[in-house]
């Protein structure tokens, strides 16, 4: 369980560092981290190693979401950029005598 919880956070880490949201992946590492040593120490105390292992789901958990979270934002708000700049000259329709007819002409 707590390999495939990685496994996915680890994904979404990867997306991240290609769009270059380094520090992104930073501050939310720091937070799950405070997140899993908190409730490592109080999980432990009152359930011992099986507390240990929920802190663990806990914080892999938290930060799976939160970091593909952060990773479809990014994605989405990038893809609506590049339709709105990169595209707008690149996708040719036709070609008339004025020039290229593109998608995006009014």
């Amino acid at each position: 369980m707590i390999f495939a919880i990685r496994f996915i956070s680890l994904n979404a880490s990867y997306g991240l560092q290609v769009t270059k949201n380094f520090h992104t992946i930073s501050k939310v590492n720091f937070v799950t981290m405070l997140v899993t040593v908190g409730s490592a120490y109080f999980l432990i105390k009152s359930h011992g190693p099986k507390g240990g292992l929920m802190a663990l789901i806990l914080g892999g958990a938290l930060l799976a979401v939160v970091l593909w979270y952060c990773f479809g934002k990014t994605v989405f708000f990038q893809m609506r950029g590049l339709a709105n700049d990169k595209f707008r000259e690149k996708i040719p329709l036709k070609i008339s005598k004025r020039g290229p007819v593109t998608l995006f002409d009014d």
